[in-house]
């Protein structure tokens, strides 16, 4: 009479609802007043909430078994959690991995992997920001410039830019910088920082003394706290003959 179905089963000592769909169509399993379109519960800490089982691989050929969980919002928004059991040979490795897709995208387990749990316990992200760039110049002089990197040993998610020297935060977090180099020039009370949005801020100055010879190296490294979109270069503030190619490096990325 309330508009909904009851499933009920019998105990032994007496009957228990198990499922329930309500008059606004949510699915409830275990769930007496279910609240979302499905809606499970359970009391016993051992017990599985959801279990699938894939057909299990018959040939040592390489073949893979796939248990994917797919989550679409109403706005398009995406989420897969898959869990994939490979088999070579006689051998079973079985990684968790996690799939997002954008704003009416169609969610699927092969493509917009984000991260990987691999069986030996490493994770792995596709686009974890990361980059190594130095000057493609063996001596070259700055005065208040930026440097000038033009080369990067590796650029993964493409957030350095060797056009304008930055690199640009893709998402909000902490991030570690690192900065070595030798110089050709004896100096006194030198200067070099790093900058964000082209502003300095407590810490980001480096100050140095070269010691009884041209052929002296710096090197700092940094935490920031990032907005997403925010950028960070690294300047020489003061007149120095720098040395790039491989004896310089400058690189940085994403910690958490």
């Amino acid at each position: 009479d309330d508009g909904s179905l009851h499933f009920y089963t019998n105990t032994g000592s007496g009957i228990s609802e198990r499922v329930t769909i309500t008059s606004a169509g949510k699915f409830g399993i275990n769930e007496t007043a279910p609240d979302t379109k499905l809606h499970i519960s359970h009391s016993n800490a051992t017990e599985d909430v959801i279990k699938l089982e894939a057909t299990p691989v018959t040939a040592a050929t390489g073949e893979r078994s796939k248990i994917v969980f797919n989550v679409t919002q109403s706005n398009g928004q995406a989420a897969t959690l898959g869990y994939i059991a490979s088999r070579t040979l006689n051998n079973w490795g079985g990684e968790l991995s996690f799939h997002t897709k954008p704003a009416n995208g169609t969610p699927n387990n092969t493509t917009g992997e984000t991260m990987r749990l691999h069986a030996n316990g490493y994770v792995t992200q596709s686009s974890q920001p990361s980059f190594a760039a130095y000057r493609n110049q063996d001596g070259y002089g700055l005065n208040n410039e930026v440097f000038p990197f033009n080369v990067t040993r590796h650029n993964t998610g493409s957030h350095f830019n060797t056009g304008n020297h930055r690199f640009t935060a893709p998402v909000a977090g902490r991030y570690l910088f690192t900065f070595y180099s030798i110089l050709n020039t004896q100096i006194n009370s030198g200067v070099y920082s790093f900058r964000v949005n082209n502003s300095t801020s407590y810490g980001h100055n480096v100050h140095f003394t070269t010691v009884n010879s041209n052929w002296d190296h710096v090197s700092t490294s940094q935490i920031m706290n990032l907005n997403v979109n925010d950028y960070v270069t690294l300047w020489s503030n003061s007149n120095i003959n720098w040395h790039g190619n491989g004896w310089q490096i400058f690189c940085g990325e994403l910690l958490s």
